[in-house]
């Protein structure tokens, strides 16, 4: 995640405050969003869930800024990738990410619109 998915980072920046809204996005960030649906489902598929390899790993945390970025832009429709979404936002580690984030005073200001 780090230096892929270069669309979907650029037109939706990681805000954990952000209000949810629909986004119009390009062909690119669905493209994107589409790749990684197919990852998670068959990482599930393969592994019987709940997480991406049955338990929460490492895997899981490193996509939590993209359960932010589908929850709040309304990307995702399929039911497969909005139970994931579900699991990781309920799970301690993203819960306690979250409200660290959401103490944190300072702001990017181009990120808050």
């Amino acid at each position: 995640m780090l230096s892929g998915f270069r669309a979907l980072r650029s037109a939706c920046p990681m805000n954990i405050r952000r209000k949810k809204e629909v986004l119009d996005v390009s062909d690119e960030v669905r493209a994107d969003v589409a790749r990684i649906e197919r990852i998670w489902a068959e990482a599930l598929a393969r592994s019987g869930g709940p997480f991406l390899f049955g338990s929460f790993t490492a895997v899981d945390a490193m996509y939590a800024p993209v359960v932010n970025r589908f929850d709040v832009y309304n990307l995702v429709r399929d039911p497969t990738t909005l139970g994931y979404i579900e699991r990781i936002k309920a799970h301690p580690a993203f819960r306690k990410w979250e409200a660290a984030a959401r103490a944190e005073p300072w702001i990017v200001a181009e990120d808050e619109v």
